[in-house]
């Protein structure tokens, strides 16, 4: 059987786990050793999801013959899989760059609003808190609630402005069982 130096035996479970993943999407070739003529067979996207779907067991796949007389199947797993290995590295570099390069959200319009909305809600809580009438624990459900609408955050943001606020102001960090009760009700 001759094989190319360049193709290896996948042997770790996080390669073959990654191997997998670029098979599947036609990103990578994977092969498998075909038994009936003892040549790497290219195995198709479909297969390559019914050996994941089945691992850590074995699947019945169509074996290329170049005879006749030999059974059509042939039982593979994950741990049967063959990938050229500089394609590999070279494949899982630039998907694992896609993944880790910076996302840029000043680019977008919303976030920058919500952000800039955040630091008037961080540096006018004070003011705020010192105004209020009433020096009791300030509910996050009501009081806090309607100050920060006033400040022209959304409803749907009022949860992550007020999980904000708590990070930095120790106060809001007590949310008592009531709270919670009132925002439960309130939310349904």
């Amino acid at each position: 059987m001759n094989i190319d130096k360049d193709i290896y035996l996948l042997e770790k479970e996080q390669e073959i786990k990654e191997a997998m993943i670029l098979g599947i999407t036609a990103q990578l070739p994977i092969y498998v050793i075909n038994h009936n003529n003892s040549s790497l067979q290219r195995l198709t996207p479909g297969e390559l999801e019914q050996i994941r779907a089945a691992m850590p067991d074995s699947v019945k796949i169509i074996s290329q013959s170049t005879r006749n007389h030999l059974p059509p199947l042939q039982k593979v797993s994950y741990r049967d899989l063959w990938t050229d290995k500089l394609k590999f590295e070279d494949t899982l570099l630039k998907t694992k760059k896609i993944e880790n390069e910076e996302i840029d959200l000043s680019q977008s319009a919303y976030w920058s609003n919500f952000e800039q909305l955040i630091k008037t809600a961080i540096a006018k809580y004070p003011t705020w808190k010192a105004t209020r009438t009433r020096k009791s624990q300030i509910k996050k459900t009501g009081e806090l609630k309607e100050w920060l609408l006033t400040l022209g955050v959304d409803t749907r943001e009022v949860t992550i402005m007020t999980k904000v606020l708590s990070d930095f102001y120790e106060e809001l960090r007590k949310f008592n069982k009531l709270d919670l009760t009132n925002a439960l009700t309130n939310e349904k």
